[in-house]
C-alpha cells in the first residue's frame, strides 16, 4: 500500500496518458495538493510498528477503489478528509499483529 500511495503521488506529476478511460484517471490537482498527507500516510502504512486495522482498510480502499477520491469517479468526497481519516485510524482502533503487547 505504501508503494501504491507513493506511486500515485509520482503519477500525479506526469502528464496524463492519452486515451485513458475517464474512470481510471486520477485527480492530479487534488493529489498534488495533498502530496505531504499522502506521503505521510504511505510512511505510516509502510512502518514496522503496529497500525489500526480500520486505517489499513481505509487506505486500501483509497488506493484500490475506483470510486475513491483519488480517482475521477467520485469527485464529491474530499481527498484531504479521506486520507486524514485513514491516517488517524491507523493510529488508533484495533492494532494489527505487529503489536509488542503479546
Amino acid at each position: 500500500m505504501a508503494g501504491a500511495l507513493r506511486g500515485v503521488v509520482e503519477l500525479a506529476d506526469r502528464p496524463p496518458e492519452p486515451f485513458t478511460p475517464p474512470r481510471s484517471q486520477i485527480r492530479r490537482t487534488e493529489i498534488r495538493a495533498n502530496r505531504e498527507l499522502l506521503l505521510e500516510l504511505a510512511e505510516r502504512v509502510g512502518s514496522s510498528g503496529p497500525v489500526g486495522v480500520d486505517g489499513l482498510g481505509m487506505t486500501s480502499l483509497l488506493i484500490g477503489d475506483g470510486a475513491s477520491p483519488v480517482y475521477d469517479g467520485d469527485t464529491r468526497r474530499s481527498l484531504t478528509v479521506t486520507a486524514f481519516t485513514a491516517l488517524v485510524a491507523l493510529e488508533r482502533g484495533y492494532p494489527t499483529a505487529n503489536t509488542t503487547d503479546s
